[in-house]
């Protein structure tokens, strides 16, 4: 059995063929074309994409390049390249967390959880209070709606004043032509949510260009008729 150690410890590292070839300890072999691996050097120089701020342009890469020296130190991989005897080095999680292998690639892809009605005995929950006071609690939530598609919270201020606090856990507010609204009974309607009768399952705004990346639904009275909500996993039907 293989251990999270052996997937970033590096059993050997060579040129084959142009190309970086990594045989790890789990038994997996990442292959690097040098083109790729070049650009993605992220020293003083060269600079990093996470900033933009680079010394080292794609076009300045000649089509030839190639590994010339590869050296294993520690949990780094330093190679050498053969135009003009740069030096670059890449930590060994970085290499394997980026292998582009077919398999690597699937192993990574997110894959949602799928889920029908027996979700109700035990639907994911986040306590608001918790999730304000501890980063992990709050990583938590955010990766229940990742995995689900949404989070019952716990706990959540009754106050209008008060609504930002569960937004700001989600990142800041992108406002929509209907602003932050509240859905209640009116005598004029002008939203489909204002009305009294039940609405089937829907998407909400599919048809904006950039669409909304989460809805935040704040219960600050319930109603004391009605006013249930109904959740569906539109993967899993």
């Amino acid at each position: 059995m293989t251990s999270q150690d052996d997937r970033y410890a590096i059993a050997s590292a060579a040129v084959d063929d142009g190309i970086l070839a990594i045989h790890w300890r789990d038994g997996h072999l990442s292959r690097f074309h040098p083109l790729w691996l070049r650009h993605q050097c992220g020293c003083d120089f060269c600079g990093t994409p996470i900033t933009a701020v680079r010394g080292l342009r794609l076009h300045h890469i000649p089509d030839a390049i190639a590994p010339e020296l590869v050296e294993t130190v520690h949990d780094r991989v330093v190679v050498t390249w053969s135009n003009d005897g740069h030096r670059s080095a890449y930590a060994a999680r970085w290499l394997r967390d980026h292998c582009y292998s077919d398999a690597e690639r699937a192993r990574r892809k997110h894959r949602p959880v799928l889920w029908d009605r027996r979700i109700a005995n035990d639907p994911p929950s986040a306590d608001m209070t918790e999730a304000e006071r501890d980063p992990t609690r709050r990583m938590a939530l955010l990766e229940a709606v990742r995995d689900y598609g949404f989070c019952r919270i716990r706990n959540a201020p009754t106050e209008a004043a008060e609504a930002d606090r569960l937004i700001s856990l989600v990142g800041a507010q992108r406002q929509s032509h209907y602003g932050t609204y509240t859905l209640s009974k009116k005598d004029a309607v002008d939203n489909v949510g204002d009305i009294t009768v039940a609405l089937d399952p829907h998407v909400d705004e599919t048809y904006r260009l950039s669409t909304v990346g989460i809805i935040v639904f704040q219960v600050l009275r319930p109603s004391s008729n009605g006013g249930h909500s109904t959740l569906v996993d539109g993967f899993e039907t």
